[in-house]
């Protein structure tokens, strides 16, 4: 049984595995990526403020690219699966913070006319 499980696992695409670790590990370990990155840009904003143009600062968004060509660049040295995986995970991320993101920018959500939802921008 162990040699089967370890056969189907080896079929499961890069993106497959990706999505399996972002749905639940990824937010188990780290919380919401959009809520995480966030924690990131911070940091990063701060590392680089005297690189960076005044009163810019680094997104959330920012964070997801800028892992997903970290890895992208590990694997054009020296490639393995590793690189890949996370890099469709990082893409899943910037996915799922964009459309937070788009969520957030709505003021409110109408369904026959009356608001059911109203989110702060």
């Amino acid at each position: 049984m162990r040699q089967r499980s370890r056969i189907l696992a080896a079929m499961k695409t890069y993106a497959q595995q990706a999505e399996e670790i972002v749905a639940g590990d990824r937010n188990d370990s780290y919380g919401d990526p959009d809520a995480d990155f966030r924690g990131v840009a911070l940091m990063w904003t701060g590392l680089l403020q005297a690189k960076l143009a005044p009163g810019a600062a680094i997104d959330s968004a920012d964070v997801a690219l800028l892992m997903t060509a970290l890895k992208l660049r590990r694997e054009a040295h020296k490639p393995k699966p590793d690189n890949l995986i996370d890099a469709h995970g990082y893409l899943l991320c910037l996915e799922r913070i964009r459309k937070a993101n788009e969520l957030c920018s709505i003021e409110s959500i109408y369904v026959d006319g009356v608001p059911i939802h109203t989110v702060q921008a």
